[in-house]
């Protein structure tokens, strides 16, 4: 930018630029949670709404010229959500959790950037796209108690979701767009992921040794239709697995003055979903996208520590060591 004229500056309160709006966001959301006392078995409702509208806009370039200014970032998105769960009410040595959910997504938006020739009036669009998402889940828990101290739980969770992406006709505001357009896909997916935990449970405290696993559904960048030098089409995201593995234990000595925890994990990583860049080497500028790396895993030892030394005194403290690899 300042290469062919800009101003700019390395104070954050005196900086020069050629944005002069602010963002204008309205958020509302809203919540409606109903739980009923049934023979043996509570019943809950919970119920979600959410929508979100903003106007922002970003100094790309960092100067006073009109380069790779983002004039204006519309964002449109609204969901709704349901789940029902029935959770058991007994004093046995059973209990258990049912429960199914559902949501609907719906989401947009635009992008107006200034052309690179400091054209005033003369805007870019980086293509006007909308995602529709709509996702079921599934999923129970059982624990079951042998003794005062053994217990063991295990569950699953069924999830499947479903995006569909459209980019259209950009706004009359646009002179071009970079995004080709009309483009159009959809996807799917779905998963079981399951979960065992044993736990033992002592004078001082309890141990347990955990497994489950993690589902994050796939998806499109923006924009979904968007050529990347060198790559091609803006790829489409695979779903994240993860399968957790970890052996802890909690403890409370000194009658109860002082707590020990800690945990050792290791998190092993299918297709992890990562941010990465690319420059044109034509224009110079870099676009951010997301794609899956090959593989991931973490390693890690977790250790916090709190002592009452008086009635008016607390001490803690922590350690966390990470070994992690992508």
């Amino acid at each position: 930018g300042e290469a062919l004229g800009g101003f700019s500056g390395t104070d954050s309160d005196n900086m020069a630029s050629a944005i002069n709006n602010g963002t204008d966001t309205d958020e509302y959301s809203g919540q409606l949670r109903f739980d009923v006392e049934l023979e043996n078995v509570d019943f809950v409702s919970v119920t979600t709404y959410w929508d979100y509208d903003s106007d922002s806009s970003v100094d790309a370039d960092g100067t006073s010229l009109i380069g790779q200014d983002v004039n204006h970032i519309y964002q449109k998105s609204h969901s709704y959500s349901q789940e029902f769960q029935l959770i058991s009410d007994t004093d046995s040595d059973w209990s258990w959790i049912l429960g199914a959910y559902y949501l609907d997504e719906t989401n947009e938006q635009f992008e107006l950037v200034a052309d690179l020739q400091d054209l005033r009036g003369f805007a870019i669009s980086l293509g006007n796209q909308g995602t529709d998402v709509t996702a079921y889940a599934a999923f129970g828990q059982l624990s079951y108690n042998f003794n005062e101290q053994w217990a063991l739980t295990v569950g699953a969770r069924y999830s499947y979701e479903e995006k569909e992406v459209e980019v259209t006709k950009p706004s009359p505001l646009a002179a071009l767009s970079t995004a080709p357009w009309p483009y159009k896909d959809d996807a799917d997916w779905d998963e079981v992921t399951p979960k065992v935990s044993l736990e033992y449970s002592f004078d001082y405290g309890m141990a347990y040794l955990t497994y489950s696993a993690g589902f994050k559904s796939g998806g499109y960048n923006y924009a979904a239709s968007i050529e990347l030098p060198g790559i091609g089409t803006t790829p489409v995201l695979e779903p994240e697995m993860l399968d957790m593995y970890e052996l802890g234990w909690k403890t409370e000595l000194f009658d109860d003055t002082l707590r020990l925890n800690g945990a050792i994990y290791y998190y092993d990583y299918t297709d992890l979903q990562v941010l990465r860049g690319t420059t044109d080497p034509t224009t110079g500028t870099t676009q951010t996208y997301l794609e899956n790396a090959s593989d991931a895993s973490v390693l890690g030892l977790d250790l916090d520590a709190t002592w009452a030394a008086t009635d008016n005194l607390t001490l803690s403290g922590g350690l966390n060591i990470l070994d992690t690899e992508y």
